[in-house]
């Protein structure tokens, strides 16, 4: 906690936290929403893909773009950008027959903006305290991110049951009101003055030269895009599980509980890694974790009802983050 003594990173913490419970209302209204229009798993799938496709390229670009301009304008027009776009999003969903196409392109552009706004974000954390506290701003980030988990799909499946997506979705747009306000109330410190300048190519590229050079960053890497890869699909095709294998209606408030029971674990294992397992071995809690995943998951996959499932999930969400 002793992070939250700095006044800027509070501020954009709190205001970073808010948005992130908008992002989760979103995410889980819109795969349902999908299911709900089509029944199709591939339409789940589609938007999925327009929401998430652009991290492929942009992040990078997102990362290389917050080392050249002004991180506080840059953070603020991405934000206004999937404000935007999300109000697009309410726009397109507001009718009974939304056109598909209309509503991919909606989520693929809010997606852009969000590709680049995760690594230019996570590129402010350090520079808002001090060397010591940077563990423990690290710790309360990735809890306002899990929690936002556990809180937005609360929000937005019942909001979704009561409101309808419409109203789901522009509230997820005012949610970035925060993130704006909170940047223009501080002053980001400045970037130190680089005294090389490498190529743009050879900057883009860094980080993979990076992993080439050192064995555990780069087997770091490919662990992380293997597991994401083939591991976490289930996560975007959830309205779909619960339907077919649990007999949750993607419309219901038993389908955010689902959604939130992950959250919740998700919750607890990013905190014991920083508390429990704070003096245990690193390596060790990531083969022990990556064993438990794939064992908790399958059983996840095996059941059939909903009231075992929310625990099951919760645990999946435990050894996920963990």
């Amino acid at each position: 906690m002793s992070a939250l003594r700095h006044r800027t990173f509070r501020i954009v913490y709190f205001g970073a936290f808010a948005s992130n419970i908008g992002t989760w209302m979103q995410n889980v209204v819109l795969g349902a929403y999908a299911y709900d229009i089509t029944h199709s798993s591939t339409f789940v799938g589609v938007i999925i893909f327009a929401q998430l496709g652009p991290a492929l390229l942009l992040a990078a670009v997102g990362g290389l773009l917050a080392d050249k301009l002004d991180r506080k304008k840059f953070l603020i027009i991405l934000s206004i950008e999937q404000l935007v776009f999300s109000l697009g999003v309410a726009w397109v969903v507001r009718t009974p027959s939304p056109s598909h196409v209309l509503l991919v392109v909606m989520v693929f552009l809010v997606g852009v903006g969000s590709a680049m706004f995760g690594p230019a974000y996570a590129a402010i954390l350090p520079a808002l305290v001090g060397r010591t506290d940077l563990p423990g701003a690290i710790s309360l980030n990735s809890a306002q991110m899990n929690a936002s988990r556990v809180i937005g799909p609360v929000i937005g499946s019942v909001a979704y049951h009561f409101v309808g997506p419409a109203w789901v979705f522009a509230g997820n747009a005012a949610t970035y009101l925060f993130v704006i306000g909170s940047l223009m109330l501080v002053t980001l410190p400045l970037l130190p003055t680089a005294t090389q300048h490498a190529s743009r190519w050879r900057e883009l590229t860094a980080g993979v030269s990076t992993a080439r050079a050192d064995g555990v960053v780069g087997r770091s890497l490919i662990t992380v895009f293997l597991f994401s890869l083939l591991a976490l699909a289930f996560i975007g095709q959830m309205p779909v599980v619960a339907s077919h294998n649990l007999g949750i209606n993607p419309k219901s408030a038993n389908y955010g509980l689902l959604y939130a029971c992950f959250g919740t674990g998700a919750l607890l294992g990013a905190i014991s890694i920083g508390t429990i397992f704070t003096r245990s071995s690193k390596p060790t809690i990531v083969r022990v974790c990556l064993l438990g995943y794939s064992v908790a998951l399958a059983g996840f996959a095996l059941l059939r009802e909903a009231i075992p499932a929310y625990f099951v999930v919760a645990l999946v969400g435990a050894f996920y983050f963990a």
